[in-house]
């Protein structure tokens, strides 16, 4: 749907200078040259950031400072640039004060002559000024030059027009009176109800277009103007702020995006209500994005121009499971939203606050739908399950900020500094004792990060476990990616959710997260263990893949397995911890699977057969890459600690890598072959943990580990010249386990 305007005669002022300055700019023709595109593209900036209404103000400021004072300049060589349209000469004293970049982007937004290029710019436009400016200051219609008289032989048309954009009566009136008397004067409620309706018409016309080519930028610019535009009568400039919290009597955000939308569906038809449920679903995830933030925006309240209690406020507003997340499913569910868009939607919100049990069982039906079968890769289901993933592992200052319901950043994305960094650490460190925040209730930061954690859990029982989980597409996708081994996997679908998963549910589990999630989402405990088998059987899966980028994607989870397992044989030492029978299950097999993980890593990055057979050859850098973070990997999964047990989960798994080289090296030495290179390559890696290890000695096991990791070495010392004495041995074969047995031999040295 894209709704008729005027014709020529009844065309803004700017329009047609825009159109000519997109043309230069966009243009496929390369004819024009770099500084006709230079001055184009600096057109179309001050055209999106221009603020008429304040130039004037300042431009009368200073009149009345040159009549006080006869030294004081009038206007300075900027100002006195015309802003008339692009390309045309400057004449006069006229300042950037003729025009109205609101009506113009409306044009190109409902011309049926204008492109896709042009309709998204003015879409990404109107989102900018909406987010950067007040209501008053973005819809700038009184700078329009005879407004009244281009329309007054068109009014029908214009009626039409307002009408299909699904703008009120009062604003109708209010603009045709306005025509009339030659003047328009309209007050800050009338001006947020003219932006609500035009925004969110706009976005529902357009919403049923988006797959179509460059449609997709405009709704989604459309979508966050609505948002911004909500925003903005919320906590608009008017109301004190002792009253954003309870004394606010505007309604929510969410349910002003879904009247705003829903009264727009009544005025475009019954085409609009089938697209109703996905536009409220979009809105308000681009609301979250705008207020909140998320792992794309890089922070909460980025690029918002507003009063940072104001912004607090909205976050409270948002992160309210009534007012939020709850309000968002159950009004985009029953407007007709399909299991793609609330899962988007949903996606959304996961990435800024914690799913509650209520929200949980509206997407457990969508979730499961579309989940079922082989998951091609980068589905809605799949940034969902991310974006609950990575909100669970989100650090503590970045909790602390999105509490704030702000960035560590200013909105021009430059750091706080002096007595600005000073206040915002000062309000970080009362969130992070204890805040109230305004219709959010009693939040702190130990508890938003363990409900964080408990949603994943939560989330990760539905996908993971029981018939059709994604473990079963994982291994199918895997075998595609095996038989390309050097294709590169995107972190985005399932095999970047899978390592994902692992990261924020196992560690959460070992240190008893699983007893509060089963309190607020009825699991069993057995629930529990085996929603830990099954990703532990992903990661598994992951690093003993035959492509490397597959096994690139599991170092970060295996790691934070490790510090978890670490972290839980801690919190069990502790005196009034008491461990359940499922938790010392849960912790034995994480002990189990990081071991046999980094065995399977160190196996797969060995050298190829013919690898030393051609030494001219530029060695393969991706391989040596990958070497050194598995060496780094198998130092940072066995590093010893100065107070620890013979169950430490570090020297278990220590142990474990010792005692299967050795294993590997006999096996070899036994039947007169060279030690296998992988096992001498993780030999050797372990030189540092070693010497360490040698240096204390404080436990059975240790003593073992070091007698194991010397019998090692002596045995490949000894199968290499026992090897070499009996028959000749082809230079590729023998240098790289020589010269990882010299390496290995070298850093052990100090332990002696």
């Amino acid at each position: 749907m894209n709704p008729s305007f005027s014709a020529a005669p009844c065309e803004p002022h700017l329009f047609p200078f825009v159109r000519r300055a997109l043309s230069v700019l966009y243009s496929p023709v390369l004819d024009a040259d770099d500084g006709g595109r230079a001055a184009a593209d600096a057109y179309l900036v001050r055209f999106q950031s221009r603020n008429p209404r304040r130039k004037r103000d300042s431009m009368a400021t200073r009149c009345r400072a040159h009549a006080a004072n006869s030294d004081a300049g009038l206007l300075s060589d900027d100002d006195e640039k015309d802003f008339v349209g692009y390309g045309e000469n400057v004449d006069g004293d006229v300042s950037l004060t003729v025009g109205s970049t609101w009506l113009t982007c409306l044009a190109l937004l409902s011309s049926k002559s204008t492109g896709p290029a042009e309709r998204a710019f003015a879409a990404q436009t109107i989102a900018r000024r909406l987010r950067r400016m007040r209501l008053s200051d973005a819809v700038d219609l009184e700078f329009e030059p005879g407004l009244s008289s281009c329309f007054r032989h068109s009014q029908r048309d214009l009626y039409e027009f307002t009408k299909r954009m699904g703008w009120n009566e009062v604003f109708r009136s209010l603009l045709f009176r306005s025509m009339v008397e030659e003047r328009i004067d309209i007050s800050s409620s009338a001006v947020g109800t003219l932006v609500m309706d035009a925004t969110s018409g706009l976005c529902l016309a357009c919403c049923s277009r988006r797959e179509e080519e460059g449609n997709r930028a405009t709704y989604l610019a459309l979508a966050s103007a609505t948002a911004a535009a909500a925003l903005r009568v919320r906590y608009c400039p008017s109301i004190s702020p002792d009253r954003l919290g309870g004394g606010n009597s505007t309604p929510p955000l969410v349910e002003i995006l879904a009247r705003s939308l829903q009264s727009a569906a009544r005025f475009l038809g019954p085409g609009a209500h089938r697209d109703l449920g996905r536009s409220i679903a979009e809105t308000s995830g681009e609301l979250v994005d705008l207020v909140l933030g998320s792992p794309s925006i890089r922070g909460a309240g980025r690029g918002l121009s507003l009063d940072p209690r104001r912004i607090m406020a909205a976050a409270g507003e948002l992160r309210n499971s009534i007012t939020g997340i709850g309000s968002a499913a159950v009004v985009a569910s029953s407007a007709g939203a399909g299991a793609d868009s609330l899962l988007l939607c949903a996606g959304k919100w996961a990435g800024a606050v914690p799913l509650t049990p209520e929200v949980l069982d509206l997407l457990q039906v969508p979730l499961r739908k579309a989940l079922g079968g082989v998951c091609p890769q980068n589905t809605p289901a799949h940034s969902f399950l991310l974006a609950v993933y990575e909100n669970a592992i989100t650090s503590r200052d970045e909790v602390a900020a999105s509490l704030l319901g702000m960035t560590e950043e200013n909105s021009n994305g430059r750091r706080r500094k002096g007595r600005a960094k000073k206040r915002h650490e000062q309000r970080k460190k009362a969130v992070n004792l204890q805040v109230d925040l305004s219709q959010g209730g009693s939040f702190s930061v130990d508890k938003e990060m363990c409900a964080r954690k408990e949603a994943a859990v939560a989330v990760s029982a539905l996908a993971w476990c029981g018939d059709g989980g994604l473990l079963s597409s994982l291994q199918q996708i895997l075998v595609v990616a095996d038989q390309d081994v050097v294709s590169e996997i995107e972190g985005e679908g399932i095999v970047g959710v899978a390592a994902a998963g692992v990261a924020a549910v196992l560690p959460f589990l070992l240190e008893g997260g699983g007893r509060a999630t089963q309190q607020h989402y009825q699991h069993q405990q057995g629930e529990m263990v085996e929603l830990f088998s099954a990703h532990l059987k992903a990661l598994c899966e992951l690093c003993t893949s035959k492509n490397r980028s597959v096994r690139a994607l599991a170092y970060d989870a295996l790691l934070a397995l490790h510090n978890g397992t670490v972290k839980a044989w801690r919190r069990s030492k502790q005196p009034t911890v008491i461990v359940s029978k499922e938790e010392r299950e849960m912790a034995e097999m994480a002990v189990l699977g990081v071991y046999q993980c980094v065995m399977a890593l160190a196996t797969a990055c060995a050298y190829p057969p013919d690898y030393f057979l051609h030494l001219s050859v530029d060695a393969d850098v991706g391989l040596e890459i990958e070497r050194n973070d598995v060496r780094d990997m198998l130092r940072s999964t066995t590093v010893p600690e100065e107070e620890m047990d013979d169950s430490h989960p570090a020297l278990l798994v220590f142990e474990n890598v010792l005692v299967a080289c050795n294993d590997a090296i006999h096996c070899a030495t036994d039947n007169n072959r060279l030690p296998p290179e992988a096992a001498v390559h993780a030999l050797s890696a372990l030189a540092k943990p070693l010497n360490t290890l040698g240096r204390r000695l404080t436990t059975n096991r240790s003593v073992r580990c070091i007698s194991i990791a010397l019998e090692a070495l002596s045995s490949c010392c000894r199968g290499i010249v026992c090897r070499v004495d009996v028959t000749p041995v082809n230079i590729a074969e023998l240098l790289p386990v020589g010269r990882l047995v010299g390496l290995a031999t070298a850093a052990l040295a100090p332990m002696f």
